[in-house]
């Protein structure tokens, strides 16, 4: 009797999808998808509201008259929230949060039709991928793993998927004139698109501090580019320190549609949770449920497959009593440090500790005295005596 073979890991799929891809795959694109996206996809520059270029960069007047009402929202993937002409939308994420595999499979979804996570879509979807963060081999390698997973011949998806390595040197431009020539750049680059992938939101402004108003300067670019062509964006970024909040400036959040959080429940958990963390103009609790997802092998690819969520880790009340003793201990000690600093002090759960920092701050036991982004952590003063009020007595 033979042993059970062992589940292939992920990079050996990898592997042997470069050695077997030349190998003829199962099915081609059907022929009516060929061509300009279907009309369930919003079509690029068809009824979008476009500012003329002068009106966006002289800042030109329109009259309310000229203006075309909103109407119902339109959804790029209804079942993520993710609209169509709207403000860019962001995946956040930790570095290993599978976000990369997320969002290119959605694109080779969209190209060659099918399912994904649970949401068909007819296919013909032209997208591009701008990459300032990885290199064009390491972000090609997923390409061949996805579309062999999900049965597409790769040639198939040349016609609807391009790659931009740097489209331009930098996002952060310093004047109105350099402003200007970078939205025209993008403008043309993202015409005939109907979605395009950023990765990533720091990188693609070097230089720029990330808790500085200017880190927010992409947000707007894409914005303007998005006016102009009717595309949308997926901007992929990280979270702060927290693990829950977009990194960096808060104009960066403010500047953002929909957020998608992508969170493992541990770090070498399987499966990727999900959820809305803000929409603009809807509630993100209406959009969908939080799931969870996982990269399956499939025909010696990956695909991307639908699991329940894992529930985040509930901490009992006495581990956090005492953590919370700890860290307040901690800042006691060293008063005005940051909250990594604090936290690299103290062991324990680095969610833990990001809890019970957030209680004590919430709670009023410490204060944060920090500014420009940066944390200054200091226990509470003690209440300052009231004053004594004396009353004079006519004479």
């Amino acid at each position: 009797m033979t042993a059970p073979k062992k589940p292939a890991t992920i990079g050996e799929v990898i592997e042997e999808t470069k050695k077997a891809f030349a190998k003829p795959l199962t099915r081609e694109l059907p022929p009516k998808r060929r061509g300009s996206p279907p009309p369930s996809l919003p079509s690029p520059g068809v009824g979008a509201t476009v500012l003329p270029l002068h009106a966006r960069s002289t800042g030109g007047d329109r009259k309310p008259s000229e203006m075309r009402p909103l109407g119902p929202r339109e959804f790029l993937v209804p079942g993520l929230g993710i609209q169509s002409r709207g403000r860019p939308c962001v995946i956040l994420g930790l570095p290993g949060s599978r976000k990369g595999f997320f969002s290119m499979a959605l694109q080779v979804v969209m190209a060659a039709g099918g399912d994904f996570i649970g949401e068909r879509f007819p296919g013909g979807c032209r997208s591009a991928y701008w990459d300032w963060d990885q290199t064009a081999e390491e972000t090609g390698d997923r390409w061949p793993v996805l579309a062999r997973g999900y049965g597409i011949e790769l040639a198939e998806l040349d016609r609807f998927v391009s790659y931009a390595w740097r489209p331009v040197h930098t996002m952060a431009p310093t004047n109105e004139a350099d402003y200007e020539r970078v939205v025209s750049d993008l403008s043309r680059r993202a015409e005939r698109l109907t979605f395009v992938i950023v990765d990533s939101a720091s990188k693609a402004c070097p230089g720029v501090r990330e808790n500085s108003p200017e880190a927010s300067i992409p947000f707007a670019i894409l914005t303007d580019v998005t006016a102009r062509t009717g595309v949308t964006f997926l901007l992929l970024d990280h979270p702060g320190w927290e693990g829950r909040r977009q990194r960096g400036h808060s104009s960066k959040e403010a500047s953002s549609g929909t957020i998608l959080r992508l969170e493992k429940p541990a770090p070498r958990s399987a499966i990727t949770n999900v959820d809305c963390y803000r929409n603009q103009g809807v509630d993100p609790a209406k959009l969908f449920a939080p799931f969870a997802f996982s990269l399956s092998p499939r025909n010696g690819g990956l695909v991307l497959a639908r699991e329940k969520a894992s529930p985040a880790p509930v901490f009992s009340s006495a581990a956090l009593e005492a953590m919370k003793a700890d860290l307040l201990e901690c800042i006691q000690a060293h008063p005005g440090h940051s909250k990594r600093g604090v936290q690299a002090m103290v062991r324990g759960d680095d969610k833990l500790k990001r809890a019970g920092i957030e209680e004590l701050e919430t709670g009023g036991v410490i204060v944060n005295r920090g500014s420009k982004g940066k944390s200054a952590l200091f226990p509470k003063p003690p209440p300052s005596p009231a004053p004594i009020h004396r009353t004079l007595k006519k004479a």
